[in-house]
């Protein structure tokens, strides 16, 4: 099963990959599309912003001022995303259909609250003490703490208008912004 001398193929260290094209070639290529993105409105890349980077909304909104945030996001999207032909879908208010599955999250958000209390009280119990304090303590911590992060509306509604400052197109849905891509 396989490809016959696969390996002698993978183990040639001297091997140099052909390139398609040409740097200009690649250039003129991307104009052409982004023009025929710009007069084609089927021709979006549709981006479920949730979905995609909540690690790094995630990170920036905890560990970060809110101006520092919105930075932070805004350049992970330009990697992620081109502006000119990207369409960015933000979740909207939660529907009724998934109110249990927000009441599960908001059990798990209180119970690491709870968790995140015992280890910050078992830490100052360590240093009243004189004991010495390890990375396990604060890393126990950390990730109590990132458990209960929620990402309010406040934020993102604030983020919206930032990047629709930095000329993006964002679409706000109502419910869900993986129904609402589906949709379109």
């Amino acid at each position: 099963m396989g490809c016959r001398s696969l390996w002698k193929f993978f183990a040639n260290k001297k091997h140099q990959p052909s390139i398609r094209y040409h740097r200009h070639l690649a250039k003129g290529l991307q104009e052409c599309r982004v023009r025929h993105a710009s007069t084609n409105t089927n021709n979006k890349v549709r981006v479920d912003v949730m979905g995609s980077i909540f690690s790094t909304i995630q990170y920036a909104y905890t560990h970060c001022s809110w101006e520092a945030a919105h930075a932070l996001v805004h350049k992970r999207l330009k990697k992620l995303a081109n502006p000119l032909i990207s369409v960015l879908y933000f979740d909207g208010d939660p529907t009724t259909e998934k109110e249990s599955t927000h009441d599960e999250r908001a059990k798990v958000r209180r119970k690491a609250e709870e968790l995140a209390d015992e280890k910050i009280n078992e830490f100052e119990v360590r240093i009243n003490n004189g004991q010495r304090i390890r990375k396990q303590h604060f890393v126990g911590i950390q990730k109590q703490l990132s458990r209960t992060f929620q990402w309010n509306s406040e934020d993102r509604l604030s983020l919206i208008d930032y990047l629709r400052d930095h000329q993006w197109i964002v679409q706000l849905s109502p419910y869900g912004a993986d129904v609402h891509i589906a949709d379109d």
